[in-house]
């Protein structure tokens, strides 16, 4: 009887194994790998030359373990190579939401394949993107701003998708 249920089980583990196992270089990867002081506060994420991944991710993040003080974050090949408190006014001036990392689903690879039939579209070849994730208020959701270049770094186009189903709420 007991082995009927451990089956179930692990095929849920192991279907969603591949989204928690990212590419550390990627962004669910480098989110998911960040220390749990800094999980539960990021508020900002962005990156530039992707393909899909870039060499470095650029975060603002709350450190829980030092009274939710906002730092600013280098984080290169899943490792943090600059750690910094923010000394920007306006980040201390607005209200700043984290975000729940662990209902992001759309990874910088997926950004990248829509990015590409974008720049199919159009005719080009993509060489790379420049990302952005944030979160416009309290209880809305994550959206990533994508900016697409060719590769000889011409802009390509613009979109923005949501975080958690990567359907793409505007283009340009």
């Amino acid at each position: 009887m007991g082995r009927i249920f451990l089956l179930p089980a692990f095929l849920i583990l192991l279907l969603s194994a591949p989204a928690w196992s990212a590419n550390p270089n990627s962004a669910l990867g480098m989110l998911r790998n960040l220390p749990a002081a800094y999980r539960d506060g990021v508020v900002w994420v962005s990156a530039d030359n992707a393909d899909p991944n870039p060499d470095n991710w650029y975060i603002s993040a709350r450190n829980a373990d030092r009274g939710g003080l906002l730092f600013n974050l280098t984080v290169s090949r899943g490792r943090i190579t600059s750690e910094r408190p923010t000394i920007s006014p306006r980040a201390f001036l607005r209200q700043i939401t984290p975000i729940n990392i662990g209902s992001l689903r759309v990874n910088s690879t997926d950004l990248w394949n829509t990015a590409q039939k974008f720049a199919d579209e159009e005719g080009r070849r993509l060489g790379s993107l420049s990302l952005r994730l944030e979160k416009h208020g309290r209880n809305s959701t994550p959206v990533w701003s994508v900016w697409s270049y060719d590769r000889r770094g011409s802009y390509i186009g613009y979109f923005s998708a949501l975080a958690t189903t990567g359907a793409v709420t505007s283009k340009r």
